[in-house]
């Protein structure tokens, strides 16, 4: 165990807390748990893993009750959870070397794998979190979606890439998916009347994205980059990925060809390149779709889901067999592997 606190704020979450402390319990030499008004059993749940648990009055600011939790902690080096998360790798020498005095005002930053409900135009849905920091230099700041922010202002803060990985079940479930959705709207709309901001514009898409109000996630989506529209954000990326399947949902695929002036930048992006193949196939363009199918199929380095190389060689086959290249359309068919409508479709060609 490392000189590490996890802080973790909490209410009513006797489903997912034992995984999480769990996770956390041979990495973490304390864990600091600050509940926010639970009537279940949470606070039973985390007097198993530690006795260092609080009340936090709720008052609709996330920041300030991670805040209180961080004042609670004994180390400085802090790492910060949601309870529907749990850690499933971690490089422990890694960790290690980066809890050093010369990382003290750099940001350690994580792979989040966000689990999606069946059904959703990606089974997993990656993003790139900060989650560990020395509380001398960091503080949370935004009353949701919040972020961590330097205490000094003037300081441009440093990130760095650790090898650990969290997984997000919270969004895996559809009725607490949307409930979410509708109480982040409001906190969202409310955020945005103190101060316009492209994050809280991307974060309100993804909430009617998630909702399924199409039209409303492409306003905003487009908001957020409008107001800034740097693609060297972590971001932007999931930003126009999902913006361009809300064109899709919306029957707008010719609006959606405007995303290929971004292909050069992320054309070593398979999650991008898979949504233009998918934009190109609506558009009849069907050359240009099989050919970036081909360039998504082949490389390995998918954030939004873990089938592109069997979705998008089951999407070349589609195209083959509209076309009536029914041999082509095998071939490709049997390169998606497992993927159910795969097979699907080659058990009728084979009848």
């Amino acid at each position: 165990m490392y000189p590490l606190s996890a802080c973790i704020i909490a209410k009513n979450e006797e489903k997912n807390l034992d995984s999480c402390l769990r996770s956390l319990k041979n990495i973490v030499s304390e864990i600091v748990l600050v509940d926010t008004g639970s009537t279940d059993h949470t606070q039973e749940i985390a007097a198993k893993y530690t006795d260092k648990i609080f009340s936090f009055c709720w008052c609709n600011d996330f920041s300030a009750a991670r805040n209180y939790a961080v004042s609670k902690a004994s180390n400085d080096w802090i790492i910060s959870l949601d309870c529907d998360e749990y850690m499933k790798d971690c490089d422990t020498s890694v960790l290690a070397d980066f809890l050093c005095p010369a990382n003290q005002q750099t940001i350690g930053q994580f792979s989040l794998q966000n689990l999606l409900p069946n059904g959703s135009p990606q089974s997993v849905q990656t993003d790139i979190v900060s989650r560990l920091f020395h509380r001398k230099y960091f503080h949370f700041a935004g009353s949701i979606h919040e972020q961590l922010v330097p205490l000094d202002p003037s300081y441009a803060p440093k990130h760095f890439r650790l090898p650990v990985t969290l997984i997000h079940t919270g969004y895996s479930i559809p009725d607490i998916l949307t409930q979410k959705a509708h109480r982040n709207i409001t906190l969202l709309l409310e955020a945005l009347k103190r101060e316009e901001s492209a994050y809280l514009y991307y974060q309100l898409g993804q909430c009617y994205y998630i909702l399924e109000a199409y039209e409303q996630a492409a306003d905003y989506f487009e908001k957020s980059f409008e107001t800034d529209n740097n693609l060297s954000l972590f971001y932007v990326q999931n930003l126009l990925i999902q913006y361009g399947y809300s064109l899709l949902q919306l029957n707008q695929a010719s609006a959606a060809l405007q995303l290929e002036q971004f292909m050069e930048f992320y054309s070593a992006k398979p999650d991008f390149l898979f949504l233009m193949g998918l934009i190109y196939m609506n558009n009849g363009m069907l050359t240009a779709a099989i050919d970036t199918f081909q360039m998504a199929a082949r490389l390995d380095n998918c954030t939004l889901s873990s089938e592109i190389t069997s979705m998008s060689y089951y999407n070349i086959a589609v195209i083959y067999e509209c076309t009536g290249n029914l041999d082509s359309a095998r071939e490709y068919y049997k390169k998606s592997g497992n993927y159910a409508p795969a097979l699907k479709r080659l058990s009728l060609l084979s009848d």
